[in-house]
């Protein structure tokens, strides 16, 4: 684990912090993180947080709000997206507990996956669509502890035209500015 430097932020004040700039040197060039965690001291939904990816797969940026990890408590999650020709979905699981835990991944064309995960462990998949444009789908069924485990996901073509997010929970359809 690397803590980063603090932050401060008053009241009604918006604020964007390179994360590079609040890492130690030493680590400010590495690209294989497993994970990134956010702590703050106050009240419940007292601060939002999102993190931004800049220029995925050579395209424009994607945004992925920070989890709330005390309103992770369900066993099942669920999500759908568009996927455009030659792209590819990239879902990450976090463990962010302190124990061991799993799960079933069951992708729309039948494909399933079982993740197990270490202690605050990251595990990436990724699923790619050859068949044309098309919807798709996840279903995330835990079978570790309920709440021990927060996807995230983005989709992004191979021509670097087309990234978006996947959100758990519902379906955000997007296609791409012509």
């Amino acid at each position: 684990m690397v803590n980063g430097k603090p932050v401060t932020v008053q009241s009604e004040e918006i604020r964007y912090v390179d994360v590079k700039r609040l890492l130690p040197e030493e680590y400010r060039n590495q690209r294989n993180w497993g994970g990134l965690s956010l702590s703050y001291e106050g009240f419940n939904r007292e601060m939002w947080s999102q993190f931004r990816f800049l220029g995925v797969n050579g395209g424009g940026n994607v945004d992925e709000f920070f989890t709330v990890t005390e309103e992770s408590r369900s066993d099942e999650l669920q999500a759908a997206w568009w996927m455009p020709v030659k792209s590819e979905a990239i879902i990450a699981l976090g463990n962010i507990t302190d124990v061991a835990t799993s799960a079933t991944v069951r992708f729309s064309d039948k494909q399933e996956r079982s993740v197990s995960l270490g202690p605050h462990a990251t595990e990436i998949l990724r699923f790619h669509s050859e068949k044309g444009e098309r919807s798709e789908s996840v279903v995330i069924n835990l079978t570790g502890a309920t709440g021990s485990i927060v996807p995230t996901g983005l989709i992004t073509s191979r021509d670097g035209k087309f990234n978006s997010v996947i959100r758990q929970n519902g379906m955000e359809i997007t296609r791409p500015l012509n």
